[in-house]
């Protein structure tokens, strides 16, 4: 009896051909709500990616300006699976503690990421959807969840079937610069 070859050489063939990779899900976004999802994707058994942009994870928190401090104290840090232990319950997090905080979550939960991916188009194709990226193409079966937005694209974010949600009347303040809406 014949078994089909291993996820990594069917992967690596794709690649070769010029095919499309597919994977049962995509997470769109490496940032907290990424990750998460990524948590409980884990538990659920669920064969899936986890595309970021950046070349190391760390969100949008590695965006702020240095001084930056989260405006939730660090007990609020629960993570699905990691809950908030340090010694300093009532404090506010640092931009750079925050970066780390995330990476070991990331590390921890064994969050199966590919940085350095940029997103570039998602469509639905064939009952699933494909994704292109800055590193080839992906079929995925089921919807990208996109977990942010790009200040280089307008708002809202242009995913077939999600602009309409979102009204003209919200305005996104980037915080590396807070005095300056995007």
């Amino acid at each position: 009896m014949e078994t089909d070859p291993p996820r990594a050489v069917q992967q690596n063939r794709a690649v070769q051909q010029n095919r499309p990779l597919e994977i049962d899900t995509l997470v769109v976004g490496g940032g907290q709500a990424g990750l998460a999802t990524s948590y409980f994707l884990s538990r659920a058994g669920v064969e899936h990616v986890v595309l970021e942009r950046r070349a190391a994870l760390g969100g949008a928190w590695q965006d702020r300006w240095d001084a930056f401090v989260l405006n939730t104290p660090n007990f609020s840090l629960d993570l699905p699976g990691m809950p908030y232990t340090g010694s300093e319950p009532e404090a506010f997090m640092a931009r750079d503690d925050a970066v780390d905080y995330f990476r070991d979550y990331a590390r921890r939960i064994g969050a199966p990421v590919r940085t350095g991916t940029d997103v570039t188009r998602i469509s639905t194709s064939d009952g699933g959807f494909s994704v292109e990226t800055s590193d080839g193409g992906w079929r995925a079966r089921w919807r990208p969840a996109p977990t942010r937005y790009r200040r280089s694209h307008p708002w809202p974010p242009d995913f077939p079937g999600m602009s309409c949600s979102f009204t003209r009347t919200t305005i996104a303040i980037r915080s590396n610069c807070p005095t300056a809406p995007c």
